[in-house]
């Protein structure tokens, strides 16, 4: 029998790039902060933010890496528009790892994002039971129309064997 990772060998240097064609919006920053419960008012009101030290209202820190904001993709089967790898695991069952942030600095409304993605890493493990998992490390660079650093996100997708 092959090794686990075997089965996702087409992951091995993938990359992706995305560009939004509209800046990000005041009204995206507030919706976001109500979804959250986040009522702080330097995402709100302009004002506020530049009492803070900021030039204009900022967006919270998850807001570049939890929206698609950048994607002008046709939804999935799923009605998703976000980024994924498209991987057929058939037997193998997708379970999300968890996700690492640096945030370098805020989102503002006038930011036109762009992300480039690639497959960090794929390695095989084992589960308590001695099962065979595998690890894809997925890690996102969130830059605006300037170049400047916004945000990277190392994601961790685990397979396991369905069934």
């Amino acid at each position: 029998m092959n090794n686990a990772i075997d089965e996702f060998s087409e992951l091995y240097a993938q990359a992706a790039s995305y560009q939004s064609k509209w800046p990000i919006g005041e009204s995206s920053i507030a919706y976001f902060t109500r979804a959250i419960g986040d009522d702080a008012a330097v995402y709100t009101d302009a004002e506020v933010a530049r009492a803070a030290g900021y030039d204009v209202m900022i967006a919270p820190p998850t807001f570049v890496c939890e929206t698609v904001q950048y994607s002008d993709r046709e939804p999935d089967e799923n009605g998703y528009i976000g980024h994924a790898w498209h991987l057929e695991a058939k037997g193998w069952r997708r379970i999300r790892g968890g996700n690492a942030y640096r945030f370098h600095q805020p989102v503002v409304p006038t930011d036109i994002v762009r992300v480039d993605w690639k497959v960090a890493s794929v390695r095989e493990t084992k589960d308590s039971h001695g099962d065979p998992m595998v690890l894809v490390v997925s890690e996102a660079v969130y830059r605006n129309q300037h170049g400047a650093l916004l945000a990277e996100n190392s994601e961790t997708i685990i397979y396991r064997r369905a069934g």
